[in-house]
């Protein structure tokens, strides 16, 4: 039995290439290809969207039609949905595909504004080919477009550089002491906040007692007037009542020694404040009993 994969084949020593026969191929061969599709299409018929990059079974046939010596291609498919064939072909010129039927494209911005970026391209080349000075001009604007390019990717490299070198803990680092500093700002201001919170409920308490002291020191003076103006009073009252009473007359005499032969009589007139007259009175009553017993004796 022979084996299943042959690697080596026997050739004849007769063996002449040119005379193998040759297969010839049609001029719209198609075959049988597994590709993606290059954008998003709608079937027509079932609505079903097949999206960029799907995968689908296609026949290609190779076109008589050409761009500068570019042949163009035709794909045949289906919908993975109701099995409706539609067709698309290369575009070399605008370096696109064109649906021809069965599908509908989906609106693209990219494609637009690549296509007026082409036209705006077009009519510069245009312009430039029949006016020298417009080229110039042209060229100036792309050449300071250039510069500003470049002098922006210096700045981008340069900022990339500085990244490299930034240590992750010393970002860290400086994220915590800027952290920590804004927190000690923070308390710094509402203890600043809060002393003067203070010192403005001291001034007010220390108006309110003023108010006080001088309402307490002008009621206790305009007690003390009343008080006065009583004292007054009263006293002018009693000089009054005093001043009306009668001036009384006093005799005092003294008791001399039994020895002394002769006694001496004096008499004084005293005038007084009530309260000494009633001393006096007193004690000239202790008098006139001394006179009356000395009398008494005498008589005896």
């Amino acid at each position: 039995m022979g084996e299943r994969k042959v690697l080596n084949k026997y050739y004849p020593p007769d063996f002449d290439p040119r005379m193998m026969p040759k297969g010839k191929s049609k001029k719209n061969m198609r075959c049988e290809v597994r590709m993606m599709l290059p954008m998003t299409v709608q079937c027509k018929k079932c609505g079903e969207y097949m999206y960029r990059g799907k995968k689908y079974s296609a026949r290609v046939e190779y076109l008589e039609e050409n761009y500068l010596g570019i042949r163009k291609v035709r794909f045949y498919g289906k919908c993975s949905v109701c099995a409706n064939p539609f067709t698309m072909k290369t575009d070399p010129e605008n370096e696109d595909y064109e649906v021809e039927e069965g599908v509908t494209r989906n609106f693209e911005a990219r494609k637009i504004l690549e296509r007026e970026r082409r036209e705006a391209a077009e009519a510069r080349e245009r312009e430039e080919m029949g006016d020298a000075m417009k080229a110039l001009e042209h060229r100036t604007i792309e050449s300071k477009r250039e510069m500003d390019a470049l002098d922006d990717l210096d700045a981008l490299r340069a900022m990339s550089r500085q990244a490299e070198k930034v240590d992750v803990n010393d970002l860290l680092k400086n994220v915590k002491r800027d952290e920590k500093q804004k927190k000690e700002n923070e308390e710094q201001e509402e203890a600043r906040l809060m002393e003067e919170f203070r010192k403005r409920r001291q001034k007010i308490r220390r108006l309110d007692d003023e108010d006080e002291d001088d309402d307490s020191k002008k009621d206790t003076s305009k007690r003390k007037r009343v008080e006065m103006g009583m004292e007054n009073e009263a006293q002018k009252k009693r000089k009054d009542a005093f001043g009306a009473m009668p001036k009384v007359k006093i005799n005092i005499r003294k008791r001399r020694r039994k020895d002394d032969t002769t006694t001496k009589s004096t008499e004084k007139k005293i005038d007084k404040t009530p309260a000494e007259n009633n001393n006096n009175s007193s004690s000239g009553l202790l008098g006139g009993d001394y006179g009356s017993s000395s009398s008494s004796s005498d008589s005896n």
